[in-house]
């Protein structure tokens, strides 16, 4: 609404939140490729076991807030998922296990602890493209109104902890995503991109009512997933230590920048 009040929380920490979850829950399931048929004199490769991959992603971004200027947001999901890999594929059916997002100008934003492990899994399909390198079909998250948390409200429910102007926002979201990676010791890590349409469905009273809008938000990420035992569950790898951790999108940024070939100097 152009008249309304925004507020140093506005809605961009919420979307720097659900811009990060809605990757990986409530997602369209790519589409399946047909499954190969053999030659007569061909054999059939009988495809892989299932393993157990934990993963973490890494989103970092920034937003502009009067009087402190430019701040970095940071964003991590840790899953487990099932992985298939045959026919040039990698395959995984994940799962969320948990999300952290730093404190941004003082607040703290967050789903609902128990309604992170109750939202829908993700399909992501991975297809060979060179020698250790993938791409993911392109693949959408959707929800609106459905109740992906459990909570028996509509959409998701992000709670918002601020000294001055708190409450809780429904949020429905679609996102579209892209990603490549490669294997790297004994793993798979890589990059992804999100272009995230975020919408209020409801909010509390108060401040938070006027703060919070419908938004539109791109944002690029990094993740890792390494093989963990078949018995692994998000309990035990939590406890232990979560085994996977991406490479910050800067660090990345700045071994692309190393790899680009520098111009020569002008002999004189």
């Amino acid at each position: 609404m152009g008249g309304r009040l925004r507020f140093p929380i506005g809605s961009s920490i919420v979307s720097a939140l659900v811009l990060s979850t809605s990757v990986l829950s409530g997602a369209e399931e790519a589409p399946a490729p047909p499954t190969p048929t053999a030659a007569p004199d061909q054999e059939v490769q009988p495809e892989q076991q299932a393993e157990l991959w934990a993963g973490h992603q890494l989103f970092l971004g920034s937003r502009t807030v009067p009087i402190l200027g430019e701040l970095e947001t940071r964003s991590e999901i840790y899953v487990l998922a099932q992985v298939e890999q045959s026919g040039g594929e990698i395959r995984l059916q994940q799962r969320l296990c948990k999300m952290e997002v730093a404190r941004f100008a003082g607040i703290r934003v967050s789903f609902l602890p128990e309604g992170v492990p109750k939202m829908p899994s993700t399909r992501i399909v991975f297809q060979k493209k060179g020698a250790d390198r993938f791409e993911a079909i392109p693949w959408t998250t959707s929800w609106t109104t459905e109740d992906v948390d459990g909570d028996g409200k509509p959409g998701a429910t992000v709670l918002v902890e601020a000294p001055i102007c708190g409450g809780t926002v429904l949020v429905g979201s679609t996102s579209r995503s892209i990603a490549r990676g490669s294997t790297a010791g004994g793993g798979f890590e890589g990059e992804l991109r999100v272009s995230v349409a975020q919408r209020i469905l409801e909010t509390s009273k108060g401040c938070i009512s006027l703060a919070a809008h419908d938004s539109e938000n791109r944002m690029l990420g990094t993740f890792r997933y390494v093989p963990v035992a078949a018995d692994a569950t998000c309990e035990s790898l939590q406890a232990a230590g979560w085994p996977a951790q991406a490479t910050s999108p800067k660090e990345v940024d700045r071994q692309e920048e190393q790899r680009r070939p520098r111009p020569k100097p002008l002999r004189r």
